[in-house]
């Protein structure tokens, strides 16, 4: 769900600002330790990317190389048909297996068979993980999106996120956006995606600003949205007033959230590895 964009008045900017400002003090004052990874949760994680980083970008060389759009569906079966994996991956049609024993004792309920299967989801997903029960069974990524990888590599970062913290469904109208949004699972993992794009766009040591992303995907001017004029929200939409203090929290922690990844994807022994 969408909520009208903040105007362009040139006040807001000041405004704006200031806030921001006042809020980055209070990071620097606030640890995070409510999400904090552990170095051996922070090694895995990006270690499993990493696989599935080579993978996606050797599998749109590959399609680039013999001319096949990758939003058309005889992709698919071209890659099942003539495609071969990287070393690391044992391939079985469209699904790519690879060793998980190194993740298992930090991960303990991720499936010894795990998988990455290229598919086909609904229109504007780009990624999904999987469960059965309680064990972490497979993450499909959408082949037909491989045109833009970026938005790809943002995605399996958000569901990376979920092997910690189990991601909520989207509940109908406003206030089931705003339950879906304000979800711990949800908003940790939103957050670290929106602090993968902005290591991306901004390679220096500025501090997290979600001025500068939250046009660039919808669920992000959402959170936006919920730090910058809760009030105004609930006067648009008529929700329950309740609900104010619910987005300017959610807000509030996916800055903070947001704040905290980039700090992983910013260490120095990550510089070249996400």
């Amino acid at each position: 769900y969408s909520y009208s964009k903040p105007d362009r008045r040139s006040g807001r900017f000041g405004a704006m600002k200031l806030l921001l400002e006042n809020w980055r003090k209070y990071l620097k004052e606030e640890p995070v330790r409510d999400i904090e990874l552990t170095p051996e949760q922070n090694r895995a994680l990006k270690n499993i990317y990493l696989l599935i980083r080579e993978l996606i970008e050797n599998v749109s060389n590959w399609l680039k190389e013999n001319n096949i759009d990758p939003t058309d569906r005889k992709s698919g079966a071209a890659i099942r048909r003539q495609y071969e994996a990287p070393p690391q991956f044992n391939k079985n049609g469209k699904k790519f297996y690879f060793d998980t024993s190194p993740y298992k004792e930090v991960f303990p309920n991720l499936a010894e068979d795990f998988y990455v299967e290229l598919t086909n989801l609904g229109e504007g997903e780009n990624a999904e993980l999987r469960r059965y029960k309680d064990t972490i069974t497979d993450m499909r990524l959408n082949l037909r999106n491989f045109d833009d990888l970026r938005k790809v590599k943002m995605s399996v970062q958000h569901e990376l996120q979920h092997f910690l913290d189990i991601g909520g469904e989207m509940g109908e109208g406003v206030e089931g956006t705003i339950d879906y949004l304000s979800g711990e699972g949800e908003l940790r993992a939103h957050a670290k995606e929106a602090a993968y794009l902005f290591s991306k766009l901004f390679a220096g040591g500025e501090p997290f600003d979600i001025e500068e992303i939250k046009d660039k995907k919808k669920k992000f001017t959402n959170y936006y949205n919920f730090f910058k004029d809760p009030s105004g929200i609930v006067q648009r939409t008529g929700v329950d007033p309740a609900y104010e203090q619910k987005m300017r929290d959610t807000g509030e922690k996916f800055i903070k959230y947001a704040s905290y990844f980039l700090s992983l994807f910013r260490r120095k022994q990550d510089e070249t590895t996400t």
